[in-house]
């Protein structure tokens, strides 16, 4: 029998490298002499074919496992480049290899070679979502702050949210610039005090000097959350989703965004006190009826640590029922990273510094411009120099290999294994004959009754005496 359809070239190629490949030299003896009684007899470098010593065969030179080639080292690279011809992933490259090729580590260099492939890094799937991280509960109302700008029918909004109280202050912003920031903190500080932290994204007029300076005029904390990452100032966001829908329905009825912010402020959420009773300790009145009682001030706060705690369990819980928690990157990292997360490609860069608490990195990308992104919009850079070093690229065809399948009577190429010796065990009890089953007798046909029709039991009819004449 001869090989069927082979490019000759690339036949005599394989033949040659399979005769001075020492490891498939060694396995040639093995599959022609037979193998040892014990793996423990084996050489070390050709125990991984041990499993399946039985399925070797020997054909015109070349060694295969089934119908499947076994390549030599100098030839595994060229069919792993080849094999990932049109970049598929993982599951497509072994099950293509699995049908004509065979090297014992063939799966991890399979692995090690797709997880290394510049483009597939680069246009790969975004990450999964990380566990949450819940900041910690502000021991009092107006200590901690969240902001953010919106747009809606072609104005900017500032949305301010106490992470206490859950209150929304709300202004039109007819200015992005740090200034205008300024003058609107300034009126809200003036009505409600001072808060300790601000929680911000990093963008204009956020990231700006000049606010920085005003922060730090007041002994006030910025925390800039992930740019493009929403769920890192959640409250925020939050707090923009339901005041936009609502306002957008108000201003479309002609109202004013006062009626809105008053309507949230004073209803509860979830199990706590509104908003404004949370912030002043009291009911604010509204255009419901009202009894005068209810809006004396009272005292709210001695339940509500406890309440938050029950939410921030609860929130974790389920939150985080999908996620799955991010490895740290080292500062120094080259790494894939996403300006856009809307983005289908992946950019390269380099870790400068990184805030592991808040999964907050900054990215220095190839335009030497300085990035700040969440975990989940990195990844790492995985070096094609991390392969496997008996790699050498050429030009081989994965499809040249796939004509090597030879049809043949493989019984004719295996070696007849060794024989084991077959222990002889006597029984501890001894056997006894078996009694013979005798034959069952066969049933006779039931005549099917009607459905409903009582069937009444047959009385057996007595042996009949015969009269004598």
């Amino acid at each position: 029998c001869s090989l069927v359809n082979a490019t000759p070239n690339k036949l005599e190629e394989v033949k040659e490298k399979t005769a001075t490949d020492r490891s498939l030299i060694k396995l040639k003896q093995y599959i022609v002499d037979g193998w040892p009684v014990d793996k423990s007899h084996v050489d070390v470098d050709l125990r991984e074919f041990w499993h399946c010593r039985d399925e070797l065969h020997i054909l015109d030179g070349c060694i295969l496992r089934g119908s499947r080639l076994v390549l030599p080292s100098e030839c595994r690279a060229d069919a792993l480049k080849k094999l990932h011809d049109g970049h598929f992933g993982l599951v497509s490259c072994k099950k293509r290899a699995r049908e004509v090729m065979y090297w014992p580590s063939l799966n991890s260099d399979i692995d090690n070679f797709v997880k290394c492939c510049h483009l597939c890094q680069k246009y790969s799937t975004a990450n999964q979502h990380e566990p949450i991280v819940s900041r910690d509960i502000p021991d009092r109302p107006w200590s901690t702050l969240g902001m953010d700008f919106f747009k809606l029918y072609g104005k900017d909004y500032l949305l301010v949210i106490d992470y206490y109280s859950k209150y929304v202050e709300l202004d039109v912003m007819h200015s992005m610039t740090a200034r205008s920031l300024i003058n609107h903190l300034q009126t809200m500080f003036a009505r409600h005090g001072l808060p300790d932290e601000i929680v911000s994204d990093s963008g204009p007029p956020f990231d700006s000097a000049e606010f920085h300076q005003y922060l730090k005029e007041f002994d006030v904390k910025h925390s800039p959350s992930s740019p493009r990452y929403p769920r890192s100032n959640g409250e925020a966001e939050r707090a923009i989703q339901t005041i936009k829908n609502s306002l957008r329905k108000t201003l479309e009825e002609g109202k004013n965004m006062n009626t809105t912010l008053m309507n949230y402020r004073a209803t509860p959420k979830y199990d706590l006190p509104s908003p404004a009773e949370l912030l002043m300790g009291r009911k604010i009145r509204t255009g419901l009826p009202t009894h005068p009682l209810v809006l004396k001030p009272n005292h709210v706060h001695q339940n509500v640590d406890k309440i938050f705690v029950n939410r921030k369990y609860v929130q974790e819980k389920y939150g985080n029922c999908k996620t799955k928690p991010l490895p740290d990157l080292p500062v120094g990292r080259k790494v894939w990273f996403k300006i856009d997360p809307n983005d289908k490609d992946w950019k390269v860069g380099v870790i400068l510094s990184a805030d592991y608490k808040l999964r907050r990195y900054e990215i220095k990308g190839s335009s030497s411009r300085v990035y700040i992104r969440n975990r989940v919009h990195i990844k790492p850079y995985v070096d094609s120099e991390q392969v496997t070093n008996r790699m050498t690229y050429q030009s081989v065809s994965v499809e040249d290999y796939g004509d090597l399948i030879p049809d043949i009577q493989t019984e004719q190429h295996l070696a007849e294994p060794t024989p084991l010796p077959i222990p002889i065990t006597h029984p501890a009890t001894p056997v006894y004959p078996v009694t013979p089953v005798h034959p069952v007798t066969p049933v006779r046909s039931v005549t099917p009754v009607r459905l409903g029709t009582p069937v009444r039991p047959v009385t057996p009819i007595r042996s009949v005496t015969p009269v004598r004449p």
